[in-house]
Formats: structure tokens, sequence, C-alpha cells
């Protein structure tokens, strides 16, 4: 936290700026430009605006945070359509069930109070399943003026207004206003397509330990650690057993270490690949319902090599407070969890809570940063030392010259037009630098605006696409002094999108 406040990273400015009332309505005519200014420009900062609201809020490294409970058997999402009669909207969410099978009611509300239910959803729980939350979406019509909504239990008796004990998580809901002129339009939208990425449970089998390594970097002490070979894809979160005692004090921050290792010395590497710092005192806050610990920890790993991951207590004093026991089956010492990305016909991969949404007229596309350590996993690639910081909510950089990181934007369909806004993390002058590339090859810098003693602003529409593909690679990179502890990134990304309907074909 304190390097975070030595470079002024605001923590809390973009949730100051993103919650505003919006409630234009734009008539879409058949001026193809004043299509765009609506996709591109308006709708947008609707959406930022929901979004904000109901944007992923798992705490604690993997702990899910349950909306809905016995206590609390709805909640509500104010202000998030104003609507007329007559008027269509498709109304889009994500939830979980966490203890047993739910039945979810979805409601729009008048300020008078009155209810209008658009759909429900059933929700099945697996507790030997490490799916993620359920996606679903409802096209409805208003018949006159609404302005919340509520996602609500349903009521196992009516008699006794008994709701069951069951935990629901709604990490995201959203709504858009539809184009459609009749009402016999609205069978020929398409299927929304969004990014649901699923997690992939692997359970780490025992190889070499920390007691079997014969060298480690200077100056460190591992209390845990584990030689693993690398598998393909990018992890997410790390589970442990954990024991230790809640009584104890421990000044100093343990920290996860992720090292290459060589298997023939049975050496650890000096270089530090990724790391993650917890205290003592916050533990009790990751624990999850599995009765493991949870840590969010995101990197890429390599199928084609090994690595050593321990937990160093090297800067915590006293020693043997805490220590990592085998699961109570005796399967192992870690779990990864690993995101498993939509692919849409094998055509392309969509991003964690990218949506490809059909208008009436048009296909959208949008994409926001979603402020948790999924941004991370969304990165297509990194050079340097990259991570997501939990005190920033963001992916911050090392500001050295080698590092970097970089989004590949896939609309999936060729776009029309598109829409880039971006702000940085912090405030230092000229600190971050934007380029857009078609093949990650060719780079081509995007301007930005910096008021004194403000982040830079980037804003950016592309209009033409001659090309006529459906990738864009965006590069972050760290362009101020090349002072020591500098770092940089976004706490503001955000992608939209205009494509043709009907053309699948054409994708790139």
């Amino acid at each position: 936290m304190k390097r975070l406040k030595k470079h002024g990273l605001a923590m809390g400015e973009l949730a100051h700026k993103l919650i505003q009332k919006n409630a234009r309505y734009v008539c879409i005519g058949g001026i193809f430009l004043v299509a765009i200014y609506y996709n591109l420009v308006i709708a947008p900062v609707a959406e930022v605006k929901q979004n904000k609201n109901q944007s992923f809020r798992s705490e604690n490294s993997g702990v899910i945070v349950a909306d809905i409970d016995e206590g609390s058997p709805s909640k509500v999402f104010q202000g998030m359509l104003h609507s007329r009669a007559g008027d269509w909207y498709r109304l889009g969410l994500k939830a979980q069930a966490l203890d047993q099978d739910e039945t979810m009611h979805i409601f729009v509300i008048t300020p008078l109070g009155r209810e209008k239910e658009i759909g429900r959803v059933e929700l099945v729980y697996n507790k030997d399943t490490d799916a993620a939350a359920r996606y679903a979406d409802f096209v409805f019509k208003t018949d006159g003026e609404y302005q919340d909504v509520v996602v609500r239990k349903e009521q196992k008796d009516s008699l006794e207004k008994n709701w069951s004990g069951g935990r629901v998580s709604l990490p995201y809901v959203n709504i858009s206003r539809l184009d459609i002129a009749r009402d016999q339009d609205v069978t020929k939208l398409q299927e929304t397509l969004f990014g649901n990425t699923d997690m992939k449970g692997i359970t780490l089998p025992e190889k070499e330990i920390a007691s079997d390594v014969s060298s480690f970097p200077d100056k460190t002490h591992f209390l845990f650690g584990q030689v693993f070979d690398g598998i393909e894809g990018s992890l997410l979160n790390i589970a442990m057993n954990v024991s230790y005692d809640a009584t104890a004090k421990a000044d100093g921050k343990y920290r996860l270490e992720l090292h290459s290792y060589d298997s023939p010395t049975k050496t650890v590497g000096k270089d530090i690949i990724a790391k993650h710092s917890f205290s003592l005192d916050g533990l009790a806050k990751r624990l999850g319902d599995d009765g493991l610990y949870h840590f969010d920890f995101t990197t890429k790993l390599d199928a084609g090599k090994t690595y050593f991951i321990g937990i160093s207590d090297y800067q915590v004093k006293p020693k043997n407070v805490l220590s990592v026991k085998k699961f109570s089956d005796g399967s192992g010492y870690m779990r990864f969890a690993l995101p498993i990305f939509t692919k849409v016909d094998t055509k392309g991969q969509l991003l964690t809570n990218a949506k490809i949404e059909d208008m009436g007229t048009s296909l959208r596309y949008t994409y926001q940063s979603n402020h948790t350590p999924m941004d991370a996993v969304d990165l297509f690639e990194t050079s340097g030392n990259v991570w997501f910081d939990e005190d920033a909510q963001s992916v911050l950089g090392d500001g050295d010259e080698n590092s970097s990181f970089t989004y590949k934007i896939d609309t999936i369909f060729p776009f029309n037009a598109l829409h880039f806004i971006a702000r940085q993390a912090g405030e230092k002058e000229k600190q971050v630098r934007l380029e857009y590339s078609y093949d990650n090859t060719f780079w081509k810098e995007i301007s930005f605006k910096q008021i004194d003693g403000k982040s830079q602003e980037f804003d950016l529409i592309i209009y033409d696409n001659e090309r006529k593909v459906s990738a864009v690679f965006v590069r972050v990179s760290f362009s101020g002094e090349k002072n020591k502890g500098q770092v940089f990134g976004l706490d503001r990304f955000q992608i939209t999108a205009d494509m043709s309907k009907n053309v699948s074909q054409n994708k790139r």
C-alpha cells in the first residue's frame, strides 16, 4: 500500500467518475455515422455506469462473496434503466449457486414499486466442479416507466414465508436498450456471446518438496515449497491447507514465490517469476468454503518448463508460526485454478466478461477491465515484471524500459468502428504509452490528454477498417523517467466496437 501511495495511485477515482446518471435515449437513423456515434459514444457511457455497480467482487483471493442468502433473499440494482412504454431491452447476468440448487427470478420495478417479472434462471450446484458463474440473458418489452432491477430467490414455502439458506453470487448484471422498430424483429436477434471463463482445478501431484531441493537463492528461506512440471495456460489462484495459531503475532509478510527449477542439479532459479505477499493477520479472510486458504496468483505457465513454488518467510519474525499440511484426502499440498476461456466456434477467444450482443440493427462488442485478478489473465503477453496489484485493483508493471503488457481484443467478426478509452493509474506526467496494432508487429501510438495534476486520458475511435479484421492489439508500456521503484498501469480500460450483422463467414 505504501508503494502505491508513493506513486499517487488514486484507488477510488474510478468509482467516483463512473457512477453517473445517463438517461438519454438515442434514435438510430439510417445514417451510419449517427449509428456509430450511438453505439460507440453514448451507449458505452451508460453501460460503464451499470457495470461498475455490479462488477466482480471476489474478495481476498478466491473467496466468493454471496450477494443473496437467507437473511437477504433479494438484491436490488437501482437506476439500471429509464424505460418508456414500447422500449425493448436485454438484461444479462451471471449467477452462481454456492450451496445448493436455486431458482432465481428477475424483475424490473417502477418508481412506485410495481414489479414486472422478466424471467428466471435455474442454478445447479455441484461441489465437485470448479465451474464459474452461469451467464443468462432475457429480452423484454416495457409497458411503462421502470427504473430498478431485482434478482430474488424463489420462495420455497409461501405460507411460512421461508427462504432456504442457500447463498448465491451475482458477479455481473447489465442491461442494454435495443434498437427494435417492430415487435416481430425480436425473433431475428442473434444469440449473445459472452466471455464466461470457467475454472479448471488441478491438484499438484507430489514431486520434490522444499526439503529435497539442494540449492536456493541466497538469503532465501522457504517454509514450504514444491517442484512441478509446467501446465500450458494461465495460473489464477492457489489453494492450500494452511495451519497457524490464530492468536500468534508475526511481524513482516510471507511471500508466495514462483521460480524456475533445474531438475538435474535440483537448483531453484534466482529470479522471481511471480510473487504474492500476505500477512498472518489477514489469513482468516482467505479461508474458503472448502476449508482451504486461497491466494491470488496470476501468471502464465509453460508446459515445457519445470518450476518451484514456495512460501518464503525470510522477512517474517518469529519463524515457525505457519505451516502447510496435506489435503485431508492425502492428494497433495497445493491446488491450482486455471481459467478456460470461451471459444466461439474455434474462430476466436473472448476475454473475461467480453460480450457480443445483437442490438437490433448491428452487433456490439464490449469489454472493460474488471479490477480483479482476471485482468491479468486477460493479458495476451507481458514483458518484464507485470502483476495484478490487490491494493490498486489494477494490472501494474515495473517502470523500466523492458516492462509492458498487451491485450488482444478479438471482436470475432470484422468491426466497422472501434472505440478505445483508457486512463492512467496515478498522476505522473507522461508516464504511460499506449499503442495499437493489427498484427502485433507494427505499432501506432495513441495520443492522450493530461491536465496538470490529473491522469493521462486516452480516447480513440477507429472508424475505417479497410483490412476487415476482427483483432486489435493494445500495448501498455512505461514512458516516464527510469527511476527505481516506479510503477505504471491503467485504472480504466474499455473497448466498444460496432459490427455488421450476418458477417460470421468473414472472420479473419
